[in-house]
């Protein structure tokens, strides 16, 4: 119920952390070392975008729903279960 409540502002994503994948699809480990830097999650709200230098407003290139990858020491725990605050710019990719 949080995340309909909370707009993200300026180019900011609110993230719903995924769980840390442990194997991949064809049974290789992934080591805890690569699984802390990088997660995935859902796009739960986004800020209207950012401003460039002359004021115009570049939108958001992700939506409600997106899975995206991001690091996790960009992400800002704002102490509501595993929803996070990312940078636009720090996100790596959209899952298709």
């Amino acid at each position: 119920m949080f995340e309909t409540k909370f707009k993200p502002m300026g180019g900011r994503v609110l993230i719903k952390q995924g769980e840390v994948e442990s194997k991949t699809a064809s049974g290789l480990i992934i080591p805890d070392a690569v699984q802390e830097k990088l997660l995935t999650g859902t796009v739960v709200a986004t800020g209207p975008g950012r401003h460039n230098k002359d004021g115009s407003l570049i939108p958001m290139d992700f939506k409600c729903g997106d899975v995206v990858y991001f690091d996790k020491y960009s992400a800002t725990d704002i102490g509501h279960g595993n929803l996070v605050l990312v940078d636009d710019d720090e996100i790596f990719g959209i899952l298709e």
